[in-house]
């Protein structure tokens, strides 16, 4: 039995685009998705900020790092056609309409939203 299309649309988290054309190649051809890389950016010190007060911080990560080298993956992770959107410079409402412009989506509500609240 053929697949439909269910008009819905993927997200991937950290995952890199030429991953996912890789692994879906197939089926963003054949259902003619398109692929948007969102980087999300902010300073090396916010970074070791949020972190600590994550509930299961990575604290080894940032032991290893150093600023410099935090600016240096940065610059060579964002490709041209990227969607860079500053998490420091925005709070996440700005985030999600910078996001929502970027790949020209209006912001729409989850039919099933209460639903997926309760299961948070």
């Amino acid at each position: 039995m053929p697949r439909q299309k269910t008009q819905r649309d993927i997200i991937l988290q950290e995952t890199t685009t030429k991953f996912a054309k890789k692994k879906l190649g197939k089926d963003l051809k054949k259902h003619n998705y398109q692929v948007f890389t969102i980087q999300l950016k902010v300073p090396f010190e916010e970074s070791v900020k949020r972190n600590k007060k994550r509930e299961k911080p990575n604290l080894n990560f940032f032991k290893t790092w150093t600023k410099e080298r935090w600016n240096n993956k940065i610059q060579r992770k964002i490709k041209k056609s990227d969607i860079v959107v500053d998490t420091f410079e925005n709070n996440l409402e700005e985030v999600v309409k910078i996001i929502l412009k970027a790949i020209g989506e209006k912001a729409k509500k989850h039919p099933y939203e209460k639903l997926v609240r309760k299961f948070w």
